[in-house]
């Protein structure tokens, strides 16, 4: 009796909902499908088996042969946002913006797009048939879309990913959720360009942002975490290298002391994020250099580990952020995994921007 059958006659209801959490109610992606990708071990298919923490990112695909690893809730194919989320937004960004604060969104496209599917056949086997990435990438950049109409400076960093195969391939750690310092470093510079677009008095830097490439920094990755604790099975650390950034004239006097360049307000960046900027306790993959570099500016990071869509906002304006008007620009970022359809999570950051405004 293969692994399969005896899993689908002990568990039924989960071997269900397993063929399906990954892409929704009807689709036929099957737990047999995913063994013929030679998974780690067999209890990555099985939330009934797997440490209470990660169940519900069961299933989990993996394969040694390309050394990535997906998990259930990086698998979305959909990222519309429905009307009152949008609407809530929308709110959002008019209220910063009625404070002096322009509103830029970085938004990490999705990990299954830029690795291929290729990738997810080798990685997936059959499962991978049920994740159309020309699909989900449409819905991505409809999703942008959407976030531009609030307002918003809101780059592509799908194309920008997809748009260099080597930046395609080093953009994103392949046992861990995050991008790179590579894929942070580019897309801080693409953020810079399309600001100095539409707002040029908010970028001092003049040339590239990155002169160059030296040391690394290794990301033993929470995916690979999550094989050693179902599996047994510890994995190599990945190893990537960091930027050399340019250190523009403004960044140097505000650490000098010295008064702003002429032409240069004087006020910060705001940095409000995820664990994509805020990562073991410290900014691991280099966000705020990236911006600081690319901007020509000094960067306040307020991002919250774990924080999701909100936390990270909800700091910045309770602790003041924008009583002193020491911020001209508020870069948010999230992932592509983060509910835009939150209502709870998009009201917490209204209520904190309501009560600051009338504190």
């Amino acid at each position: 009796m293969t692994f399969v059958t005896q899993f689908a006659r002990r568990f039924p209801a989960t071997f269900t909902a397993a063929r399906h959490a990954a892409f929704g109610v009807g689709a036929a992606v099957t737990v047999a499908a995913a063994a013929a990708a030679a998974p780690y071990c067999d209890r990555l298919l099985d939330p009934q088996a797997m440490p209470e923490k990660y169940a519900s990112l069961a299933p989990v695909y993996a394969s040694a042969d390309t050394g990535w690893i997906f998990a259930s809730n990086q698998l979305r194919q959909s990222f519309k946002i429905k009307d009152k989320p949008k609407e809530m937004l929308e709110e959002i960004l008019t209220t910063l913006e009625g404070q002096g604060v322009k509103v830029a969104i970085l938004v990490a496209p999705p990990r299954p797009v830029v690795a291929g599917q290729g990738i997810l056949r080798k990685t997936m086997g059959e499962a991978a048939a049920d994740y159309d990435t020309a699909k989900a990438l449409r819905s991505f950049q409809d999703m942008l879309a959407d976030l531009r109409a609030t307002g918003a400076i809101v780059p592509d960093l799908s194309a920008l990913a997809l748009g260099d195969p080597d930046l395609r391939r080093r953009f994103y750690f392949r046992r861990d959720t995050h991008w790179t310092p590579t894929g942070a470093a580019e897309s801080a510079a693409l953020l810079a360009t399309q600001v100095s677009d539409a707002a040029p008095e908010l970028v001092m830097a003049e040339g590239p942002s990155i002169v160059g490439w030296k040391g690394r920094i290794e990301e033993r990755g929470s995916l690979a975490d999550l094989v050693r604790k179902s599996c047994d099975i510890k994995l190599p650390v990945e190893k990537t290298p960091t930027a050399v950034f340019a250190t523009p004239e403004s960044v140097e006097q505000g650490l000098l002391g010295d008064s702003p360049a002429e032409g240069q307000s004087g006020k910060r960046i705001a940095l409000v994020g995820t664990s994509f900027s805020d990562r073991y306790k410290r900014d691991h993959y280099r966000v705020a250099d990236a911006l600081a570099a690319a901007f020509g500016r000094d960067v306040d990071n307020y991002s919250v580990s774990g924080g999701g869509l909100h936390r990270g906002m909800q700091g910045f304006v309770k602790s003041g952020g924008l009583a002193g008007g020491d911020y001209d620009l508020l870069v948010w970022e999230f992932p592509y995994t983060q509910n835009l359809n939150s209502t709870k999570r998009l009201g917490a950051v209204l209520k904190a921007l309501r009560a600051a405004s009338q504190g």
